[in-house]
């Protein structure tokens, strides 16, 4: 089942609508506008509000696992032993840390060589917004990924492009990636960081061309949504947990030193990281 969340702006309040009142809304606001800025915010916000449902909660880590309150068990030089000394708790966290930074360096790295050389071949700016976006859908191979690109940025071709990139993105099946302890989410990043950097440049084509998604049959955009909602759910999980799983305290910390609640004494950065726990938990 997917859901359509809408904010109402008259009463400042999360609606979930059906789909058809949701998509007739958008189209109402998308043909009532000639401003093509308003029009991809409108996009933008009909994609957002898509939500899915995925086995998430039930399956990953509790948040049972951590303490009441912040508390120190180790010294300094303690701490940097067990970081360093293979099968602790902290030894696994920078582990899992590391591999999560690596992946979004490399990702990150992979793509920009991709959409050089593409944006190049073709003399596009290598630094334009769609290229960017295009490049989480390329696959090193220069045919592949300059003819993604001319499709794109010809007038008569761009849909072509569009569904193709909408092909790739549901080509994911989400069922298979596991994401119930931040061991696995480790092990999974690389296909993780893939399908997030996806699910951003879609968000980003679509909005861009919300005519050209309009044009698209019915059950062509259902299909898409539905994978849409669930994508929604499990990128900004993974999301939250990357943040938690390389933040420098988090990492640095067994979890029996990590508080569940906190007060006055904990500093920002405490409260920020329990109030992160809470989210992913599904607060």
């Amino acid at each position: 089942m997917t859901d359509y969340n809408f904010l109402n702006k008259e009463t400042g309040e999360l609606e979930k609508l059906s789909r058809a009142d949701a998509w007739q809304i958008a189209e109402d606001k998308i043909t009532a506008t000639q401003s093509a800025e308003e029009k991809t915010g409108i996009m933008a916000e009909y994609l957002k509000g898509i939500h899915g449902h995925v086995e998430l909660g039930a399956q990953t880590q509790r948040i049972s696992a951590y303490s009441d309150s912040y508390n120190d068990k180790y010294t300094k030089d303690e701490r940097k032993e067990k970081i360093k000394t293979k099968g602790t708790e902290l030894w696994q966290k920078e582990i899992n840390a590391v591999k999560i930074e690596k992946e979004e360096e490399n990702r990150s790295r992979k793509n920009r060589e991709k959409a050089r050389d593409a944006a190049e071949a073709l003399r596009v700016s290598t630094r334009s917004a769609h290229v960017k976006a295009l490049s989480a859908f390329m696959k090193s191979s220069s045919r592949y990924d300059r003819r993604l690109l001319r499709n794109y940025i010809g007038e008569d071709t761009r849909l072509e492009a569009l569904k193709e990139c909408i092909r790739v993105f549901m080509s994911t099946d989400l069922t298979r990636i596991n994401v119930s302890s931040e061991k696995k989410i480790a092990e999974n990043v690389e296909e993780l960081e893939r399908f997030s950097e996806r699910f951003a440049g879609i968000q980003y084509l679509i909005s861009q061309s919300p005519e050209l998604y309009r044009s698209l049959e019915d059950g062509e955009r259902k299909a898409f949504e539905d994978q849409m909602g669930k994508a929604n759910v499990v990128v900004s999980y993974y999301r939250l947990k990357k943040r938690i799983m390389t933040d420098g305290y988090y990492r640095g910390h067994e979890n029996s030193e990590i508080g569940r609640k906190t007060d006055k004494n904990n500093s920002a950065h405490q409260r920020y990281l329990s109030e992160m726990l809470w989210q992913a938990e599904g607060g």
